[in-house]
């Protein structure tokens, strides 16, 4: 009836804000406690770093102001930018990216990914989907895309609390829609990767390159 149909649409929604508000609490408490006293510092010099290091290597790398590019690694990698972008390419291992004001970009990424921004777009490209294991893009105030080649096999579980989540029909989705908010199924067949998205304020398109 439609009843039980609003009904349950109100508990997808509840469901989806208190997982949403779970994840932001872990989000922030996860930063240094340095990070706050150090947006209130002035930088008057601008300082650039180019690290050249061995490609089985692990990384931890911080920025407050500034961007963060990493490309051609193997490892276990994270970044972390309190006002800046976040560019990735060519990495493969376990990578966390964590974004507070700035967007995200990744290509030709390998291997368990994690992308987490506060205010900023999220854009993964994946030219060869073999490799990519998981995947899991988290967006509060920012759209998602995603764009794969057409007909790639995957599992998804998409949600946007205030936008709309598309799927080209190159994928051939199979699964469950709510009121194009919340999908969970597969594409082409299903398999890996299994991809993972939210957006709080924003859309997620998943895209056939």
């Amino acid at each position: 009836t439609p009843s039980n149909s609003s009904a349950a649409s109100d508990v997808y929604k509840r469901q989806i804000l208190g997982t949403w508000f779970s994840r932001l609490v872990s989000f922030l408490a996860g930063l240094p406690d340095s990070f706050g006293d150090r947006l209130d510092e002035k930088y008057p010099v601008e300082v650039a770093y180019e690290v050249k290091l061995p490609r089985l290597a692990d990384l931890d790398v911080t920025n407050v102001k500034g961007k963060i590019e990493i490309s051609g690694l193997k490892g276990r990698l994270k970044s972390t930018v309190v006002n800046g972008p976040i560019k990735l390419s060519d990495l493969d291992g376990r990578l966390e990216a964590i974004a507070i004001s700035g967007e995200i970009t990744a290509d030709n990424l390998g291997g368990s990914i994690e992308l987490n921004t506060v205010n900023g777009s999220l854009s993964v490209s994946a030219a060869e989907v073999g490799q990519l294991k998981e995947l899991e893009c988290n967006a509060v105030n920012g759209n998602i895309t995603i764009s794969l080649p057409a007909g790639s096999a995957a599992k998804v579980e998409l949600s946007a609390l205030s936008g709309e989540v598309q799927i080209e029909e190159s994928f051939d989705f199979r699964g469950e829609t709510v009121k194009r908010k919340v999908i969970s199924g597969e594409l082409s067949g299903g398999g890996e990767p299994y991809i993972e998205a939210n957006a709080l304020n924003g859309k997620i398109d998943i895209k056939a390159l």
